[in-house]
């Protein structure tokens, strides 16, 4: 359930659908989730609430390095 509506969380901010699960790390506070999106994955992490809340979403590649 957690994965879903991080899956779902990061599609609308990515403002793309083609999303899957990388990984999901459960804690007492919340449910870490790492998405892969788009047709390279590019990833991004979200967490998942316990009462159904996702937040902290972000994308983790930094573009402007090297």
């Amino acid at each position: 359930m957690a994965d879903q509506a991080c899956l779902a969380a990061v599609a609308q901010t990515a403002g793309n659908s083609e999303t899957r699960l990388l990984s999901s790390e459960f804690s007492g506070a919340g449910t870490l989730v790492k998405v892969g999106v788009g047709p390279d994955t590019a990833p991004w992490q979200c967490i998942a609430y316990n009462d159904g809340i996702s937040g902290g979403i972000m994308f983790l590649t930094n573009e402007g390095g090297l």
